[in-house]
């Protein structure tokens, strides 16, 4: 079964990202759980919320890394396909970035991440897309 990897095209609205090494992103509802009432000993209600996305990209330099903070936009990258794999096209919608957590040690690369956070257009839809 193919694969892929190795993310390029990497954009956030109009602002091009180069030197992603990875994406990292989880989608989760948030759980709404009422505590019990009026005598009741269990909860009263355990639903979920709104789809939300969060994550990460990462690169190897802190110079990068700086570019993709402070951002909103729909997140937009190809997946290489490997192993026979056919490329998908990964799409987060409402990204917001924050700033880079930044790695520089003696002797091993860099890793610098930024963190995102995303949520659908209308806190039901998923703000992620694989195709």
């Amino acid at each position: 079964m193919g694969s892929v990897h190795n993310p390029q095209d990497v954009a956030i609205g109009a602002v091009q990202l180069s030197g992603v090494l990875e994406i990292r992103w989880r989608q989760r509802r948030r759980e709404i759980i009422s505590p019990p009432g009026d005598g009741l000993t269990h909860h009263s209600g355990v639903e979920y919320g709104a789809v939300t996305a969060d994550g990460r990209l990462i690169f190897a330099d802190p110079i990068q890394a700086s570019s993709a903070s402070g951002l909103f936009g729909t997140l937009t990258a190809t997946l290489k396909g490997v192993g026979g794999g056919a490329d998908r096209t990964l799409t987060i919608t409402g990204v917001r970035t924050g700033e880079s957590d930044n790695t520089v040690a003696h002797n091993r690369a860099a890793e610098c991440a930024v963190r995102f956070l995303a949520s659908g257009d209308d806190g039901i839809s998923s703000p992620v897309t694989l195709a």
